[in-house]
């Protein structure tokens, strides 16, 4: 006679792979509430080595804007960030809904593709604890969709009062199942508390289906605090924002963000790994597979290429120096297709007091992979570049038709 199961609605099957690991209350944790936080005693990847991505991402950070960072104190010196061109209405709109000097002066940015920066970061992917959840959320078909650091200081607003609170993979056609298209293994490289600006989200969310909660919903929201080294899992129909940081020091949080395999990435991970990377990391067979590069890809031979550099079609395009506005980037780009339909915000230049550029890149926005993949950002809202709709309320247009009416979209 067959076992009887013992899974309650709504639950995924336990796999041998989180039962090995003997994870099995954080994967009901995930069915019950939609995350989970796996503490670093748990996922064992190691408190050195998570100094040494610290280091890393502060040296980064350094690099990108010139200015020095430190967990203390937050930048150093002050960050020049190109100001929106926004119409009259635009502004006397955001004054009202109490976000225009977020808009004006953002605290936080992210520092993107980091799997191609250091090795690190390649095995941080390849963590059992996390790819084994990702793998029990996407039913055994997890796979790397991006890996990028939210860089964030102290500011009293932070994503409003609305927390920024969204599910990632709004953009699926709904109805969605217990099954995630995405989910997010976000590291903690410091203490994630709620006056230290942790992620906020409403526990049991990823039951509801809808891609933003009701605003009389935000009072639900609770924040993910977690000490140092933990990584904060969550399906991608878990509703999540971030609350304001209030005290003085830094926030840093990298998130390693799937998709199953039936998804496209958000960066050209395929197009964009190398054989050298793979063979550079914790176990080449595993990232081989997290990659997708064990089925027949836009290569042809399912295989990473040699070295990074662009081809023809290849969706990282020769970028000149761009800027994200508030989570989605306001690229100029030299797209190799058809230049006819680079349609993106103004050329900017983001700066420090000493003149220094940030460097900066973007995609077509018809390009295959279909999303951002510059190597910095500004972080205010969800990063995306699918046809997605104005947050301020100036116009209804999706943003691949708005042009330049506006910098601010969800």
């Amino acid at each position: 006679m067959a076992k009887k199961s013992d899974r309650h609605e709504g639950e995924l099957p336990m796999t041998p792979e989180i039962e090995a690991l003997g994870l099995e209350k954080y994967a009901r944790e995930l069915d019950r509430d939609g995350l989970t936080i796996v503490p670093p005693e748990v996922n064992a990847f190691g408190m050195d080595r998570i100094d040494r991505i610290v280091e890393r991402i502060l040296d980064r950070a350094h690099e990108m804007t010139g200015v020095r960072f430190t967990l203390e104190d937050g930048p150093v010196d002050a960050l020049a960030f190109p100001k929106p061109d926004l119409p009259p209405e635009a502004v006397e709109r955001l004054k009202a809904m109490n976000i225009l000097d977020a808009i004006l002066n953002p605290t936080q940015f992210l520092i993107q593709k980091l799997t191609q920066v250091d090795r690190i970061f390649r095995d941080l992917v390849l963590n059992p604890a996390s790819m084994a959840l990702q793998n029990y959320l996407m039913a055994g078909r997890t796979r790397l969709s991006s890996a990028n650091c939210f860089v964030k200081w102290k500011g009293d607003f932070g994503y409003g009062p609305g927390l920024g609170l969204h599910a990632d993979q709004a953009e699926v056609p709904r109805p969605w199942g217990a099954v995630a298209h995405t989910a997010n293994s976000t590291w903690c490289l410091t203490e994630y508390t709620h006056a230290g600006g942790a992620l906020a989200y409403i526990p049991g969310s990823h039951r509801e289906g809808l891609p933003t909660p009701p605003p009389e919903r935000v009072k639900d929201a609770i924040p993910a605090e977690a000490p140092k080294g933990s990584v904060i899992v969550w399906h991608g129909a878990t509703w999540h924002g971030a609350f304001p940081r209030k005290e003085k020091g830094m926030r840093l949080g990298l998130a390693v963000y799937h998709r199953h395999s039936a998804t496209l990435p958000q960066e050209d991970v395929p197009g964009q790994t190398t054989e050298e990377m793979v063979a550079d990391c914790d176990n080449p067979e595993v990232y081989r597979e997290v990659a997708g590069l064990t089925t027949s890809s836009r290569t042809g031979s399912g295989r990473a290429r040699s070295s990074p550099t662009p081809r023809r079609g290849d969706p990282i395009a020769p970028a000149r120096r761009a800027v994200a506005l508030v989570g989605v980037p306001a690229a100029s780009v030299d797209c190799h297709e058809n230049a006819e339909h680079s349609r993106y915000a103004p050329e900017g230049r983001a700066g420090t007091p000493q003149g220094r550029p940030l460097r900066v890149s973007g995609r077509c926005r018809r390009s295959p992979v279909g999303e951002q993949s510059g190597d910095f950002a500004h972080a205010l809202g969800p990063m995306s570049l699918s046809p997605r709709s104005c947050i301020v309320g100036c116009c209804a247009r999706p943003h691949t038709q708005h042009k330049n009416a506006c910098g601010t979209f969800r």
